[in-house]
């Protein structure tokens, strides 16, 4: 059984802050998934966490780098990392992948030392990935799923 809200954003600073106060709920450990088509707002949405989260860096899209990590602090002022996935040159969204999307994109994030993080991530780190609907099912059993038209 699945549950769902609808939340309108009308504007890019009222998906900012939705962002940002979903950021205020989270704990390490917790794996949210962004998906929906280009230009929906998943990157707006990813910016406005991130500084829900303290995170003083620029946020963008790591379609190319495929993934970031960024330092930032919980509410409660403990020290949290945020791991940012972009899995879309992975084809995240185009099929249903198989155990080999999967793998490539565990080796693309063993390079930069993250894979560990989407299987099990600690209690400080947080997981926000844009692309990746069908890895992420594949890769964390529990996760928050957002949809954005």
């Amino acid at each position: 059984m699945s549950n769902s809200i609808t939340v309108t954003a009308a504007t890019s600073d009222d998906m900012r802050d939705l962002g940002k106060r979903l950021a205020g709920l989270v704990k390490g450990g917790d794996v949210l998934l962004l998906s929906g088509p280009l230009g929906a707002g998943k990157t707006t949405f990813a910016q406005g966490f991130g500084a829900g989260l303290g995170v003083a860096e620029p946020i963008v899209s790591p379609t190319f780098t495929i993934a970031r990590e960024l330092q930032g602090r919980f509410p409660n002022g403990a020290p949290a990392r945020l791991v940012h996935v972009d899995a879309y040159r992975l084809g995240g969204n185009a099929y249903a992948p198989g155990q080999d999307t999967v793998g490539r994109l565990l080796d693309e994030l063993e390079s930069l030392g993250l894979d560990e993080e989407l299987e099990d991530p600690g209690e400080d780190t947080v997981v926000l990935m844009e692309w990746g609907e069908q890895m992420a099912a594949a890769l964390a059993e529990e996760r928050l799923e957002i949809h954005i038209d």
